[in-house]
């Protein structure tokens, strides 16, 4: 084994263990931790990714429609079960029918995965149904895919079981 990769092996050892360790003693958070093909990519991911998912949050925390499309792509895709919707317009009139139905939508984020374009949110999901006053809890995991710093994709798969 040449010295170089020992010293290399040393270092990547030393490094795993500090982030561990920081984790640990709770200095950074597990999410802040990204995974990425491309070094070069890397400052876009640390702010803009948790800043776009956190606009997100906001535009659904706040009723916001035109928050919550402002974030996808002409022709990006939403899917939810039951309901598939594409392109601006369809995303903003899916959006509001959930409006007309619900309030009081709160989110905990609990985790933000990217890699390259693609990435993962998983989150917990409360809302008061306007109807009825019941508050219903889901726990929601989201793929999605960026396209020059646009949502193109974006699927939530959701689990209203385990929450309850």
């Amino acid at each position: 084994m040449s010295e170089d990769y020992k010293y290399l092996n040393f270092f990547a050892k030393l490094i795993r263990v500090t982030l561990v360790t920081l984790v640990i003693y709770g200095l950074i958070l597990p999410t802040s931790i990204v995974f990425a093909n491309n070094l070069a990519t890397l400052p876009f991911l640390e702010s803009n990714i948790h800043q776009l998912i956190a606009r997100q949050v906001n535009g659904w925390e706040t009723a916001n429609a035109d928050q919550i499309i402002a974030d996808f792509a002409e022709d990006g895709l939403f899917i939810v079960p039951g309901s598939t919707s594409q392109g601006k317009q369809a995303i903003k009139q899916a959006v509001e029918n959930y409006f007309a139905n619900y309030t009081d939508t709160k989110i905990t984020v609990k985790r933000i995965v990217f890699n390259g374009k693609v990435g993962a949110v998983e989150w917990d999901w409360q809302q008061k149904k306007k109807e009825t006053g019941e508050i219903s809890l889901a726990e929601d995991a989201i793929i999605f895919e960026l396209e020059n710093g646009k949502i193109q994709y974006w699927r939530e798969y959701i689990d209203t079981k385990s929450a309850s």
